[in-house]
């Protein structure tokens, strides 16, 4: 698996690709920032940011062609799903994080994610 790299504007999102090769600038053009998004964003909401920065990060991240994001709420065990269709499911309690087409076959359960 590779490290989690920084290529967001957003230097608390960390993200790995697993297909990074096919995201990579050619060699003559990887100077300065990286213009590309992660397929899949999962970020961890702290008690400090305001909602209007949550939103600007989600709408950045849709906006260049992000699919997936997961905004995870430690404090209340909460995770909000944007999808790239436009769909925003809350999650808690007894439901999944699934990875539809973009993870095949991922299921997660947020009891085990939010353990006591």
């Amino acid at each position: 698996m590779l490290p989690p790299i920084h290529t967001s504007k957003h230097r608390n999102t960390l993200f790995g690709l697993p297909q990074l090769a096919e995201h990579v600038p050619p060699p003559g053009d990887q100077e300065g920032f990286w213009h590309l998004a992660p397929d899949l964003v999962i970020e961890i909401i702290s008690p400090s940011e305001s909602a209007d920065s949550v939103q600007e990060k989600v709408q950045d991240y849709l906006a260049a062609g992000t699919q997936l994001i997961w905004l995870v709420y430690p404090k209340t065990r909460l995770i909000v799903e944007y999808q790239s269709s436009g769909e925003v499911r809350q999650l808690s309690g007894e439901d999944a994080l699934e990875g539809g087409d973009l993870i095949p076959g991922f299921r997660y359960s947020l009891k085990n994610l939010f353990k006591e």
